[in-house]
């Protein structure tokens, strides 16, 4: 793919709104290769996106702490990052976050802050999050009454 537009909203795959902030990034079965930019100050150009989906590429590294930031990702509420080839933690999001999906099936992540996630499930409503197909090597304690999990072939959905 080749970005060859005038102005980042005319741009395959990205939303804006009325005033040229970016919204929305759906760039699923893109052939994208790389690592998603590690700096939060990268991140920060977006503060407000809603949606980010990179479903079916060859997206490497880390995911990035600042994807969990209220701070500087204020209004992300979903998260689609399924098979691609993220690896390393799975960061929780801090108690301010918007975050109601997330998605990172089918990438070798290896761990994640279980504490800090069900810190973050506490008295929300609703928060959909699906693991599954990762390399997680941590047991989850089911005896919680706030963390609701069912597990399926390394499948997690917190609710």
């Amino acid at each position: 793919m080749q970005w060859t537009a005038a102005h980042y909203c005319d741009f395959d795959g990205v939303e804006c709104d009325s005033s040229s902030n970016v919204v929305k990034i759906s760039m699923n079965n893109n052939n994208l290769h790389g690592n998603l930019p590690g700096s939060d100050d990268d991140w920060r150009a977006l503060k407000y996106l809603q949606v980010l989906k990179l479903t079916n590429s060859f997206v490497m590294g880390n995911v990035p702490s600042a994807l969990f930031s209220s701070t500087i990702l204020p209004e992300l509420v979903t998260i689609d990052l399924v098979h691609n080839r993220l690896s390393g933690a799975l960061m929780a999001p801090d108690s301010a976050s918007k975050i109601r999906y997330i998605s990172v099936d089918g990438n070798t992540l290896s761990s994640a802050d279980w504490t800090g996630w069900k810190t973050f499930v506490d008295g929300r409503t609703l928060l959909t999050c699906d693991i599954g197909v990762n390399c997680f090597g941590q047991v989850i304690n089911r005896g919680d009454t706030r963390l609701v999990c069912l597990v399926c072939e390394n499948h997690i959905v917190l609710v």
